[in-house]
């Protein structure tokens, strides 16, 4: 997606600090930088540029530094280089849905919102979602519909937390979009379980990582980003119609599984539970 076809000058290691702007195109190897105000699309810039930025080449400025020292470890390292944003959110027991507002566009201080709008997708779908919920556990629907059950303003008690991966199921559903949830514990992707992809003209992603063991941020992805695979129980529940999610990014998932494979680390394929 490029923004200006300006011939531009060369960028060598003295230059690195002159950057003032970054076009993402749509593959992170094509990434323009503006260097004194001028547009540069040299591909060998990618590598120079990244080494300065720990991996992150898509982040530009102190506070995308400082976000980046905060929480890479944190970050699985195969999506470091498609990272345009990573946004911190108040850590009040509604970060899980503070980062949903943000990823959706929204003010993080809308998590009373995506609370509200998640509680009507569950009464609203009641017998479809127990379907869902109830064959895990007896009654495990009113304790997810509990945790999410939360409206006052004072921070949210931990019964009460964003419980996933079973929330990722509802996010997608209600507001038909892509969820990635990150985690160096494991990674997954959950598609909308009861409608298919063309329903949506632009698909929008909403991705979250889970770090420190109790808090959520959000993290940007752009450009064509390799897939976790989808959750268990989305590929159990989804009708023959949301199967085409699946489908239609088989090939980034697949590419997300190879590099799995031949990972050192070698990410757990799903998260089980974060309180």
């Amino acid at each position: 997606m490029a923004v200006d076809d300006n011939d531009g000058v060369e960028l060598d290691g003295g230059d690195a600090g002159a950057v003032d702007h970054v076009i993402r195109d749509v593959d992170v190897n094509t990434v323009r930088f503006r260097v004194r105000g001028v547009y540069t699309h040299r591909i060998e810039l990618y590598d120079a540029y990244r080494d300065t930025h720990h991996g992150f080449p898509l982040m530009i400025g102190e506070d995308a530094v400082n976000n980046i020292n905060c929480f890479k470890d944190s970050i699985p390292s195969l999506f470091h280089p498609y990272i345009s944003r990573i946004q911190d959110v108040n850590p009040d027991g509604n970060c899980g849905f503070r980062s949903v507002a943000v990823g959706l566009g929204l003010n993080e201080n809308r998590w009373l919102f995506i609370r509200q709008q998640l509680l009507h997708e569950m009464d609203s779908k009641e017998e479809w979602w127990r379907t869902v919920f109830d064959r895990i556990a007896f009654q495990e629907y009113d304790r997810l519909r509990h945790t999410i059950d939360w409206q006052d303003v004072k921070a949210a008690p931990v019964s009460r937390w964003m419980w996933m991966p079973y929330t990722g199921l509802l996010i997608a559903q209600r507001f038909g979009v892509i969820v990635h949830l990150l985690s160096i514990a494991g990674n997954q992707t959950f598609f909308p379980l009861w409608f298919g992809p063309h329903v949506h003209a632009q698909h929008q992603i909403v991705s979250f990582v889970h770090v420190k063991s109790a808090h959520f941020i959000h993290v940007k992805l752009d450009g064509d980003f390799p897939m976790p695979p989808t959750n268990a129980l989305w590929n159990l529940h989804r009708n023959d119609d949301a199967a085409e999610w699946e489908n239609i990014y088989s090939d980034r998932i697949e590419r997300f599984k190879k590099k799995m494979a031949t990972d050192s680390d070698n990410f757990s394929q799903y998260v089980t539970n974060y309180g």
